[in-house]
């Protein structure tokens, strides 16, 4: 579920550890000084930015990506602990005494239809702005954010890879982010590294994540999809698509266009008009799969609930 975290390794908090020791297991090493005498040094450790000055070491970006190779796969509680554990070894920094300042917590689905598919069906969260694009969809608030997006076609706009058991999937992340004022939204003193991979806290940022979903406004509605098990031939797939067609439309719809060609005296016998009519009634009964589009995601939310608010490795 972890993803994106902000954390930062106060002196005043910690004692000082040997930076000396941290600046030589970063890479791409910037030194810069500032008027007022200060210094700061700023590296990379794979993917995450590390920043040391004189007060502090803050280390920031996808934890997951860090310690899986990628962030289409998110971090468990286990994994969370595991990932650490690393980190705390490659910056010789006990990372577990970190504060955070930004948590991001997500997962992605694989789904029926496209991602934006379902954003229509997603409508208002309270207190919420609701702002939709063509490949996601964000809540904001000053503090936090749900954001809905395509996860592919993320991966393709940043060059970012895509791990093979998510290529040619239609991939939907739904992800939230605590960007500031975090302590005081979980009405928490301060919150460590240590407390994230706790089960307490980790339970309760999960069920956040849960409650945010299920206070959105949904829009349930019945899709009509084309049923292709039916198709053997071309003549097949023309059949099913006008099925298809009947019965999104239904027959009402369909008897009031034959009535208005009848009117206009298209055809030149008034069998053709029956004829017609008696097909299309056909059609419009024929059975076809049905689904509400916004179940499926609903469904995927609770089964990500289900199996990460009482993770199996930890138990009280």
């Amino acid at each position: 579920m972890y993803d994106t975290l902000h954390l930062h390794y106060n002196y005043d908090d910690n004692g000082y550890p040997d930076t000396d020791k941290i600046i030589y297991k970063i890479s791409d090493v910037n030194h810069s000084e500032y008027a007022n005498g200060s210094t700061c040094t700023s590296g990379s450790l794979d993917n995450l930015r590390v920043n040391i000055n004189e007060m502090s070491v803050t280390i920031k970006g996808s934890l997951a990506k860090y310690y899986l190779g990628n962030n289409f796969q998110t971090l468990s509680q286990k994994t969370t602990s595991e990932a650490i554990e690393k980190l705390s070894d490659d910056l010789n920094l006990d990372v577990n005494l970190c504060k955070v300042s930004r948590i991001d917590l997500s997962t992605n689905f694989i789904t029926t239809h496209e991602p934006n598919i379902y954003y229509d069906y997603l409508g208002n969260l309270k207190r919420f702005n609701r702002l939709e694009n063509p490949y996601s969809i964000d809540y904001r608030q000053k503090s936090k954010k749900l954001l809905f997006y395509d996860k592919v076609m993320w991966a393709k706009q940043t060059h970012s890879l895509i791990p093979l058991e998510f290529q040619s999937k239609n991939v939907l992340r739904y992800e939230m982010v605590l960007n500031e004022a975090v302590k005081r939204y979980l009405k928490l003193n301060k919150i460590t590294m240590k407390d994230l991979h706790g089960h307490a806290m980790y339970s309760k940022l999960v069920g956040e994540w849960y409650n945010f979903y299920n206070r959105i406004e949904k829009k349930p509605s019945k899709e009509i999809v084309l049923n292709t098990h039916n198709i053997k031939s071309p003549k097949d797939f023309d059949k099913e698509l006008l099925v298809h067609l009947a019965r999104t439309k239904g027959f009402d719809y369909i008897d009031n266009m034959i009535k208005d060609l009848k009117a206009r005296k298209a055809f030149t016998s008034d069998e053709y008009y029956s004829r017609l009519k008696a097909r299309y009634r056909e059609y419009s009964k024929v059975e076809i799969d049905s689904e509400d589009i916004i179940s499926e995601i609903s469904e995927k939310v609770e089964e990500v609930y289900q199996r990460e608010f009482n993770p199996p490795f930890y138990t009280r």
